[in-house]
């Protein structure tokens, strides 16, 4: 069938019509099978805020004044002044006294001790050594020469262990038997332990030969063995 044109205007206006129903619909599968995007919500905008000058005088105020207390002064009682002194009469001077002067003998300055003072350790080393009258003159002796029996005396433990050292000179006095009448120490070490030792071993061990009676002085001396 073979339709005739008519109207050519008309007919246009069909054919467009017909291609843009076309695209709609072909533009509506697409969005089913793709699937649009959920439209956004719209946040709602801040009122604008508007700013207003405000003019203000500034004050200048000045703290109120405080009204200075000022405390009364204390009124201090009034004091008599004191009556004035009478004059007193003027006394008669005292009676002159005599002169009194004690007289007073100068006594006599002390004498000075003539006689040099000793340490009294001497003293009484020299007194307790002093030979009775009628003994022999002093000899010198060596320990362990000579004649008699002359042992060593013993180190004392003490003196060794505070490392005492000195010399002892022993004055003795044997008798016609050969004992030893009398040992004392003539001149002393700075150590006693050392002294006492000296004497008591020459006193109760030393024995001599029988002969006339003698007088010795023996040195001996304690040495530490380095």
């Amino acid at each position: 069938m073979i339709v005739a044109m008519t109207n050519p205007v008309a007919y246009a206006i069909q054919i467009a019509l017909l291609a843009v129903w076309l695209t709609c619909a072909g533009a509506g599968m697409a969005g089913l099978v793709l699937g649009w995007p959920p439209p956004r919500e719209k946040k709602p905008e801040p009122p604008a805020v508007e700013a207003t000058m405000i003019e203000a005088a500034l004050q200048n105020d000045a703290p109120p004044e405080v009204a200075s207390q000022t405390e009364p002064t204390p009124q201090l009682p009034s004091v008599d002044e004191p009556p004035p002194v009478p004059d007193l009469p003027d006394l008669p001077p005292l009676p002159e006294l005599p002169a009194f002067v004690e007289k007073i003998t100068p006594s006599a300055p002390p004498r000075p001790d003539l006689k040099p003072k000793k340490q009294a350790s001497q003293n009484a080393a020299r007194n307790s050594n002093a030979a009775p009258a009628g003994t022999p003159a002093v000899q010198s002796l060596t320990m362990g020469q000579g004649e008699g029996r002359q042992p060593a005396p013993p180190y004392p433990s003490e003196a060794l262990s505070r490392h005492q050292e000195g010399t002892v000179m022993i004055q003795l006095l044997v008798g016609t038997e050969g004992q030893v009448l009398s040992a004392d120490v003539w001149q002393a070490s700075p150590w006693p332990l050392l002294n006492e030792a000296a004497a008591r071993t020459v006193r109760g061990r030393w024995q001599f030969s029988k002969g006339p009676v003698r007088l010795y002085r023996v040195p001996i001396r304690f040495r530490i063995a380095r």
